[in-house]
């Protein structure tokens, strides 16, 4: 079965598990520091905390700024609920601008007119952009739009490990004040389950620090005592994630451009269809977590399913990520409005598989059959 992500592994990550078996530093060991400066090494980031999950470092990175509970965040429709949810875990609520047509981020026309509204001046403190599919966002500018209104920006750059934006790495926080990624086990690199953040900011990097491990702080004059100074949480990670997380970094150069060649050979091989691409922008390279197509011609929810259950036969699987926020049961009732390009793309496109793993005979019967399948149903 060809799913839409799926990670590589290799002997070596193996062995570096098994290194630290037969250590016995199962966590908090010397393979977590050894992954927070490599990783920052990796970004030009001052600062790396390993977490968890990219969830937790969501958590983390919202709470970190220690807003009234009246603030809110701003994000976009299309992205997983954990962007969103973190911020409910942070006790302050959000707010959703839609996004670039073209590009499939948060919108910084539309964000610039969001804070026209004088109350979303007052209230909203954190921009949230989300680079979806590991495309970057304009940091520039929505870092402008976040110092002229007086707010904190958090990339969420789960989707976006290795991608650069303007000559630097996503993660080096040069227009945000943190930015985190996901380790899952579809993302450019991974741990099994496990977050990254990155900031230049020491005051945060501490207090991040100190909440990962339920708040707690050795004392000085006593080092056998460990003395709760804040609220925490339980978001360590594991010293077999970070050594499985160490070798992955190891090769992700390779991974992203074995996945520039999978989407150089999906645009050629399906040229001709009456489909059109995400779009990067000037001087940015993408991580490319997603290969993303839209039918142009506005593909119905019945198409939709004849499509998924052809593939699906040929063991092709693709995904759609994802069903926009304000679609999701739990959130409907908060926004009434409707973001027409989000649930455009929801409902217009599909993500192919794109992986470390895939060889060129595997790329081939997957376009052949999409190709097939698009002509048989008029597409």
């Amino acid at each position: 079965m060809f799913y839409y992500g799926k990670n590589s592994l290799n002997k070596k990550d193996k062995q570096k598990i098994n290194e630290v078996l037969n250590e016995g530093y199962l966590s908090q060991g010397k393979s977590l520091t050894i992954l927070e400066k490599k990783f920052a090494k990796y970004v030009s980031a001052k600062y790396c905390l390993a977490v968890s999950s990219g969830t937790a470092a969501l958590h983390l990175a919202i709470t970190s700024l220690k807003l009234d509970k009246k603030n809110k965040a701003v994000t976009t429709p299309m992205t997983f609920v954990a962007t969103v949810n973190a911020c409910i875990y942070s006790n302050i609520d959000f707010d959703l601008v839609d996004i670039d047509s073209n590009n499939f981020n948060i919108c910084p026309k539309k964000l610039i007119k969001y804070f026209d509204n004088k109350k979303n001046q007052n209230l909203t403190k954190i921009i949230i952009p989300v680079h979806y599919g590991g495309f970057p966002c304009d940091m520039k500018e929505i870092n402008r739009i976040a110092k002229k209104n007086n707010a904190y920006v958090i990339e969420d750059a789960s989707q976006a490990m290795g991608a650069e934006y303007k000559k630097d790495k996503v993660g080096s926080c040069k227009y945000s004040d943190i930015s985190v990624f996901s380790m899952h086990p579809v993302k450019t690199i991974t741990s099994g389950e496990g977050g990254l953040i990155t900031t230049n900011n020491k005051t945060l990097f501490e207090k991040m620090k100190l909440m990962r491990s339920h708040g707690l702080k050795r004392k000085k004059d006593t080092p056998w005592t460990a003395e709760m100074i804040s609220i925490g949480y339980n978001y360590r990670i594991t010293d077999l994630q970070t050594s499985l997380a160490i070798s992955q970094l190891e090769r992700i150069n390779k991974f992203i451009k074995k996945r520039e060649k999978i989407v150089k050979f999906y645009k050629k091989n399906l040229k001709g269809n009456n489909i059109s691409f995400q779009e990067c922008l000037d001087d940015s390279i993408s991580a490319n977590h997603l290969f993303t197509l839209i039918f142009n011609n506005k593909i119905s929810h019945a198409n939709k399913v004849k499509l998924y259950n052809d593939l699906l036969e040929r063991k092709i699987k693709f995904a759609v990520q994802y069903l926009p926020i304000n679609k999701h049961k739990y959130y409907k009732k908060k926004f009434k409005k409707n973001y027409k390009n989000s649930e455009n793309l929801y409902k217009n496109a599909i993500n192919l598989p794109i992986y470390t793993d895939l060889t060129h005979k595997n790329l081939l019967y997957i376009v052949k059959n999409l190709n097939k399948i698009i002509k048989k149903y008029n597409l």
